[in-house]
């Protein structure tokens, strides 16, 4: 009877031992049942910054002519007006959801460079975009008419970016009045020497020659 009992406890301490209980053995030997695996989210996701250009503002500031005016000035030599490009007020608004410090600005030429900065998240900005930047639309629509695309861009802390275009029309009043421009202030000058023959006490002579 005792050494059946011995037995019965040097078995039950075999068993015990192989199935882990004493914590002796690796939890290789007990896999994790299907569902009790625990993972930890990844929380480190980094977000590219948010934009918005306000396509409804900005068209309304274009009805109320506010958006554009021409940039002109006068050829020295003969005095006609030279359109240089167009001045625009334009609006944004950025958000990093990560809370990241953004660098902001306009792109006027599109090479993917901020070409004008602006470091308030909601606002307007005033921009002069160059002639070279523009196109003539005239044959499409009518004389005087030029377009454009500008892009607002934001890139956060850790060089993760993110780019909205905006679409402008410009109109040049003096194009689109003549088919060229006008406003030519070049100054004449004008010379004048005594007529020939002797006054007489008629009302026809010709005092000066000009």
């Amino acid at each position: 009877m005792q050494l059946t009992r011995t037995l019965n406890v040097i078995t039950m301490a075999c068993l015990l031992f192989l199935t882990g209980c004493f914590g002796i053995t690796g939890d290789t030997i007990t896999p994790e049942a299907d569902g009790q695996n625990t993972t930890t989210g990844n929380n480190s996701t980094n977000h590219a910054p948010f934009i918005d250009t306000s396509s409804l503002l900005n068209s309304m500031m274009y009805m109320e002519d506010e958006i554009t005016q021409t940039n002109v000035s006068f050829d020295p030599f003969t005095g006609d007006e030279v359109l240089n490009g167009f001045n625009v007020t334009l609006h944004h608004a950025a958000i990093d959801i990560d809370g990241d410090a953004m660098t902001m600005g306009w792109d006027h030429d599109l090479d993917g460079n901020i070409d004008v900065s602006t470091t308030v998240s909601s606002g307007f900005t005033e921009l002069s975009i160059d002639i070279a930047q523009w196109t003539n639309v005239s044959d499409l629509i009518e004389s005087g008419y030029y377009h454009t695309m500008v892009a607002f861009i934001a890139i956060d802390e850790h060089g993760v970016g993110n780019a909205e275009f905006v679409e402008i029309w410009g109109y040049y009043e003096a194009e689109a009045e003549d088919g060229s421009a006008f406003g030519n202030l070049a100054l004449y000058v004008m010379d004048a020497e005594d007529a020939s023959g002797s006054p007489s006490d008629g009302i026809e002579d010709n005092l000066v020659r000009v």
